[in-house]
């Protein structure tokens, strides 16, 4: 079934607030975390908490962990509005996440993997004539790994 415009521009609507909502409450907790790290302590460990709550990872873990919550929280979990605040929360967190660990992988590891790609031999590849339907012969260049029999 096909939605009109004001139907379809409702219903995201209706979503982007959930995510607005969403992300300005990880904003918030995030902020109000700090300062209570920093007020508690000051030593090292605080430094590397306060600093990782300043990441992308710091984020994820805040809506995950805000979107477990409210999914168990009592009384309110059972309220539609939190359900869908709580798994736009959850959903935001994996995908947060996610987007860090792809970041990671590409920044980190594709250098070493392409090192490391370099180090091994090339792929040998073999030169076949064939015959085409105009009796003209063509020279391709096949993977030494494919099967080059007829049968």
């Amino acid at each position: 079934m096909t939605q009109n415009f004001l139907q379809m521009s409702k219903s995201d609507g209706e979503k982007a607030a959930y995510r607005v909502a969403s992300n300005q409450i990880v904003k918030g907790t995030k902020a109000a975390l700090i300062t209570i790290l920093n007020k508690q302590g000051n030593g090292d460990y605080t430094q590397a908490l306060t600093d990782i709550m300043e990441t992308e990872a710091g984020n994820a873990i805040v809506s995950l962990l805000i979107g477990y919550g409210l999914t168990y929280a009592p009384k309110i979990s059972e309220d539609s509005r939190v359900q869908k605040l709580s798994e736009e929360f959850r959903v935001n967190g994996m995908a947060t996440a996610g987007n860090a660990i792809i970041g990671v992988a590409m920044e980190e590891l594709l250098p070493v993997i392409t090192s490391a790609m370099d180090l091994l031999p090339p792929e040998e590849k073999v030169r076949v004539a064939e015959l085409n339907e105009h009796s003209n012969v063509n020279v391709v260049d096949v993977d030494s790994k494919v099967n080059l029999s007829t049968k």
